[in-house]
């Protein structure tokens, strides 16, 4: 039973269609933060997200233009490189992704190493700053993509539980995966969640994830959700 929160859900949505609308390759600064205490319902909302989206039990279904897709986080998964980039080929073809999930994972790691020098690179040549590579996970979904002949039909929200724990060394994978959806370096159709404790602005901020869209701060429900909350359990 999931009550509340509708508000916060439909401004993530919003926000991730939008990026789709306006320009199909998304839009740098699409990243909402969702921050409180213990057991104040940030894994809950995000797993609501994933059912509302996905469809509940139903990630295999068929993806219509335009429909939104979540793929859900944890830390660890972002920080491995193999992992996030499978979740992705997942989502987009979920037989595929299985197939390969069966697979041993050695060829992805030897894949990352050696796009290892494209991860947001931004130097000078000529007195000009030339713009950064996408992340090694990203420029390889992109290769993936293309070669496979596979198109995203709408929005992705990349959503991360736990993200207090994110590592704050800027050039570790996870960091670079993160700010690159973050400033839209790969141009894709991506947003961010970002859902922790009461530090979790600070941590991503620390991260090189800054100026972000919006910070939420999960409190207490409001008096009208606690009604519909002792209705519906009154009912069940």
């Amino acid at each position: 039973m999931f009550v509340g929160r509708e508000d916060l859900l439909t401004d993530i949505e919003v926000k991730a269609t939008t990026g789709w609308e306006k320009h199909s390759r998304g839009l740098a600064g699409n990243t909402i933060v969702v921050q409180g205490a213990p057991g104040a319902g940030k894994s809950s909302l995000l797993v609501e997200l994933e059912k509302r989206n996905n469809g509940e039990g139903e990630r295999t279904r068929r993806w219509r233009d335009g429909q939104r897709r979540v793929l859900r986080l944890a830390v660890n998964q972002v920080e491995a490189p193999s992992e996030t980039f499978l979740a992705l080929m997942s989502l987009v073809d979920s037989k595929e992704g299985k197939k390969l999930l069966m697979q041993e994972s050695r060829s992805w790691d030897i894949a990352a190493k050696i796009g290892l020098e494209l991860v947001n690179v931004e130097g000078r040549k000529g007195g000009q700053t030339e713009p950064k590579e996408p992340s090694i996970i990203l420029t390889a979904f992109q290769r993936w993509l293309v070669s496979e002949k596979k198109r995203l039909r709408g929005p992705i929200i990349i959503a991360v539980d736990e993200a207090q724990n994110i590592t704050l060394d800027k050039t570790l994978h996870g960091s670079r995966f993160l700010r690159d959806i973050h400033e839209n370096i790969s141009t894709l159709p991506l947003s961010l969640v970002l859902a922790g404790l009461g530090d979790t602005e600070t941590r991503v901020n620390d991260a090189g994830v800054t100026r972000l869209d919006r910070v939420y701060s999960l409190g207490r429900f409001t008096r009208a959700e606690s009604v519909d909350l002792m209705q519906r359990w009154c009912a069940h």
